[in-house]
């Protein structure tokens, strides 16, 4: 069936959806046309999710605050193995001690130069064990109690899975029951904060794809000030949101497809938020219309600028990639009162020292 657009004049606090991009679902209004076409007048904006549960869980000690390091590989630059900015994130770690330290793949890359080429003297499993394994090491023997999550990319030599979804790492990798792997998308808890996290920069590839035109304009329209401007990196945050997909796009774009290497038999993975057991439909299948709580924290890597925004009820991080030297500290001030998570969570964007 052919779509004609003809989008008129509506408010854009109320009903703007944004811009449309390939496998978006979207709610239309308008005429069919004859039964040849439908002519859509207006385009409506989906619901949003409902705000994060405000469940209270007590911690063992009864504080439930906590510090969150957020750090995105690669974690070498292309000239070495060398591995000197996570040398620089460690001693960071083993000096201010963070409850949970959050990395994200890849963390031997398949795209380094050095490997793809083989000009690498080390097997790549110890150099997994000397260059990350070890150093988390140092930093968990100086911190007891503290806890480090691994989650991969696809473009993690050592995963036996180079599609997305992904599953987690091999545990032969690592069987210190300190360092826990993830999958990739991931969707966890750290004392009570539900976070969604994956290594895919769906961000980038929701730029490239996003189709805008506007409209004609029935009235003149006050200029926006400047905080009411439109936010683009919010936008794209809000589309994964209001999509309920950790990548909404579909079919990935052609010359990004070797990105992300999407595999569609599994793609209930990728459904952004975790539903209840008794919200299964009749065939015992997930249904992802039933889902409706938002993440209290959304952490999307992309070579776009880093960030750290709220975007509804949500706190959507880009930590950015080490090699860059930017990585991002989450600092939750626990269960004080009632409202929302967001009111209790500061995100800072830091750079690596030297």
């Amino acid at each position: 069936m052919c779509l004609f657009f003809s989008v008129g004049h509506y408010s854009v606090e109320r009903r703007n959806p944004g811009p449309l991009f390939p496998g978006a679902i979207v709610a239309l209004k308008g005429k069919n046309g004859g039964g040849g076409s439908f002519v859509a007048s207006e385009i409506l904006a989906l619901p949003s999710l409902d705000p994060p549960s405000q469940v209270h869980v007590k911690s063992e000690t009864g504080d439930a605050s906590f510090v969150m390091y957020i750090a995105c590989g690669p974690f070498t630059p292309d000239a070495d193995l060398a591995y000197k900015p996570l040398q620089s994130l460690v001693a960071k770690l083993v000096a201010e001690k963070p409850a949970v330290a959050l990395l994200i793949g890849p963390f031997v890359d398949a795209w380094h130069p050095s490997i793809k080429t083989g000009d690498v003297d080390t097997p790549l499993r110890d150099l997994f064990r000397v260059e990350l394994i070890d150093r988390l090491r140092e930093f968990l023997d100086a911190s007891p109690g503290s806890l480090v999550l691994l989650l991969p990319s696809t473009r993690d030599i050592l995963s036996d899975h180079a599609v997305f979804p992904q599953c987690e790492l091999p545990r032969a990798l690592c069987d210190d029951p300190r360092i826990r792997l993830l999958p990739n998308p991931a969707r966890f808890t750290v004392n009570g904060v539900h976070m969604a996290a994956s290594s895919v920069d769906a961000l980038f590839h929701l730029r490239k794809e996003e189709y805008f035109q506007r409209a004609g304009e029935t009235e003149p329209l006050p200029a926006p000030s400047a905080k009411d401007a439109p936010d683009a990196m919010a936008n794209l945050c809000r589309h994964i949101l209001q999509q309920r997909s950790f990548y909404p796009i579909f079919p990935a774009p052609l010359e990004l497809s070797h990105e992300i290497n999407l595999d569609v038999t599994h793609s209930d993975l990728l459904y952004l938020c975790p539903q209840d057991e008794n919200d299964d439909d009749a065939d015992g299948r997930i249904d992802p219309s039933r889902a409706r709580c938002a993440p209290d924290v959304l952490i999307i890597p992309s070579r776009l600028k880093h960030f750290t925004k709220v975007v509804d009820s949500t706190v959507a991080v880009n930590p950015g990639w080490l090699t860059k030297s930017t990585y991002a500290v989450l600092e939750y001030a626990g269960h004080t009162g009632p409202g929302p998570t967001k009111d209790r969570t500061k995100v800072e964007i830091h750079r690596l020292e030297g």
